[in-house]
């Protein structure tokens, strides 16, 4: 058998040895809206989603609806997912959790949602108890 037709066959079986790792996937960036409306005794909120699904290696925003009013992540556990946090902020500098932690895969935290609301009667604090998982 002559070389020159052995040698592509050999590059080809060496091509398909070699196992291609997956890329990582994509990062995502996952936003939580945060509206509370608070007059006089009344508070009504929504927080959408309630409870997060994340994919290992999300990223998670809380964006608060209204600009005169300040926001806080409280952690309900010691175990949290993230190693970067901005646990406070505002409509314009909202909190953030980034760089999550290997292994987190199937997971629940629980936190809370601390909002202070500024009206007549003063400033007054509104904690929300939502959730988020770990699915992938």
């Amino acid at each position: 058998m002559e070389l020159r037709r052995v040698f592509p066959f050999l590059g080809l079986l060496a091509l398909s040895s070699c196992q291609s790792v997956p890329p990582p996937p994509p990062l995502v960036s996952r936003p939580v809206a945060v509206n509370v409306d608070c007059t006089g005794n009344d508070v009504s909120f929504v927080v959408r989603p309630w409870h997060l699904e994340l994919d290992e290696g999300d990223e998670v925003t809380w964006q608060l609806a209204n600009a005169t009013q300040t926001i806080e992540i409280r952690k309900r556990q010691s175990a949290w997912p993230f190693n970067a946090n901005k646990f406070t902020g505002t409509q314009a500098d909202p909190p953030t959790a980034r760089a999550m932690k290997p292994g987190q895969r199937g997971k629940s935290f629980r936190y809370s949602i601390a909002v202070t609301c500024q009206g007549a009667e003063g400033a007054r604090t509104v904690e929300l108890d939502p959730d988020m998982y770990i699915k992938r």
